[in-house]
């Protein structure tokens, strides 16, 4: 793992919080507008109650915690100053992929069969149309079609988006698994969040790599949203090398909007009125993103 230099006092120092204060596992750090609570050994954390998972775990002992450089300047600081982290972020063109299609479907529902394709497009469809006033939004697939992901990076990036979100739906071999979650790309030379180790392609830089920090506003923004919106559970914002995501110019997310392996989301992900509601929190997620991008740019003018 990377080095865990730097300590969890000197982040309470330059940012203004107050703590840490130790209670069990969980490390709480406030200041006047935020709370970040760290899970002692683990890369789970919450900023503001949304779970936001860590490159490396928080370690040491003692009241002595140490967080790794990586997260304090990949996780933390977009978080706390997404003015300096968008300063050069866009939002004037939005590119939306419905994950899968064609012979592709994608997972398959427990109980009624669902394929995640259809459910995918159904959900982009809506977001888009609801962004559509506000914005320049395009969706890289309007029917049931193979598009291999090669296609949709080479067709996302000749339209020269500032924003690329990806939609799908989950699957897991437990049944009880529930709940949505959003990835970014993982910085290089950090683990994805389902593995604690450091492989070779863990070290490689990837085109998106360059949008890191917009990367951790734009992927809060949206998982912040979506378990407001769902009251799903918060299965937080992850870290992943997703080939649309890693290829992509601009400031790129995935979002899982839960499990069709768990037949009570999947009921619900097949209603109409839930498919809006996770479509308008889509929605609210980007705006709210794009809203920190204007202030960005209005304090980088003063």
């Amino acid at each position: 793992g990377a080095a865990a230099d730097c300590a969890v006092k000197d982040v309470v120092r330059k940012w203004g919080f107050s703590g840490p204060v130790v209670s069990g596992r969980r490390i709480t750090l406030k200041n006047k507008w935020h709370s970040l609570v760290f899970e002692a050994n683990s890369r789970r954390c919450a900023y503001d109650g949304v779970v936001v998972w860590l490159n490396f775990p928080v370690t040491g002992a003692g009241g002595e915690w140490r967080l790794a450089t990586a997260d304090v300047n990949k996780t933390l600081t977009p978080l706390f100053a997404s003015s300096s982290a968008l300063a050069k972020a866009g939002y004037a063109r939005i590119v939306i992929d419905a994950g899968h299609g064609g012979d592709d479907r994608g997972a398959t529902g427990r109980r009624r069969w669902s394929r995640e394709k259809t459910i995918n497009l159904d959900i982009a469809r809506r977001v888009t149309s609801m962004l559509s006033p506000h914005l320049d939004v395009f969706i890289l697939r309007t029917d049931d079609r193979n598009q291999s992901l090669e296609e949709r990076v080479a067709r996302a990036a000749k339209l020269k988006p500032d924003i690329f979100i990806s939609i799908h739906q989950n699957s897991a071999a437990d049944r009880n698994a529930s709940g949505v979650e959003t990835y970014v790309l993982a910085p290089s030379g950090s683990p994805i969040t389902a593995s604690s180790s450091v492989t070779a392609r863990d070290r490689e830089f990837y085109i998106n790599n360059r949008c890191d920090n917009a990367n951790v506003c734009l992927g809060y923004q949206i998982q912040r949203s979506l378990v407001k919106a769902t009251g799903a559970e918060d299965r937080g914002l992850r870290r992943a090398r997703f080939y649309v995501v890693r290829n992509m110019p601009c400031p790129a997310a995935l979002i899982e909007c839960g499990f069709l392996s768990n037949a009570a989301e999947e009921k619900k992900l097949l209603s109409r009125g839930y498919k809006d509601t996770m479509a308008r929190a889509i929605a609210d997620g980007i705006l709210a993103y794009v809203s920190a991008v204007k202030r960005a740019r209005v304090s980088g003018k003063k």
